[in-house]
């Protein structure tokens, strides 16, 4: 109760449309984690979107202070075929998706990756992306 008088809405970003004549919604989402650096004052949530790429991480920044005018920040990591070993190796390959993502400080994502080729032995990549 106490809660509930004190949340307010901050603002509303529309990431994704769903037609009106689906019964059920579908999983959109995968993964999502959320990170406060309270150093910056920064809130962070990293998400997939199951229906445009799970290759794609996304990465969704919003200050933690409501009152201040700072922009909020969203984007998106492709890690697709990033590790081909030359440029002439084929693009379908070599392509990743994103098997799990965390944040274990304020300055850097830590992702897994996963091979998305079936085949025996698939690899798994462990990324680390500084924010900066």
């Amino acid at each position: 109760d106490v809660i509930g008088k004190s949340v307010h809405q901050a603002v509303c970003m529309s990431l994704y449309k769903i037609p009106q004549s689906e019964d059920s919604t579908p999983q959109l989402f995968k993964l999502p984690f959320l990170w406060n650096d309270k150093t910056s004052n920064l809130h962070y949530v990293l998400f997939t979107m199951l229906e445009n790429s799970v290759s794609k991480i996304h990465i969704l920044r919003r200050h933690t202070d409501t009152s201040r005018s700072v922009s909020n920040g969203i984007l998106a990591v492709e890690f697709g075929n990033f590790l081909n070993n030359s440029i002439n190796e084929s693009s379908d390959s070599r392509c990743y998706s994103c098997l799990d993502a965390h944040f274990y400080d304020d300055e850097t994502v830590t992702v897994v990756l996963k091979e998305s080729v079936q085949q025996e032995g698939k690899e798994r990549v462990l990324a680390q992306l500084p924010l900066s």
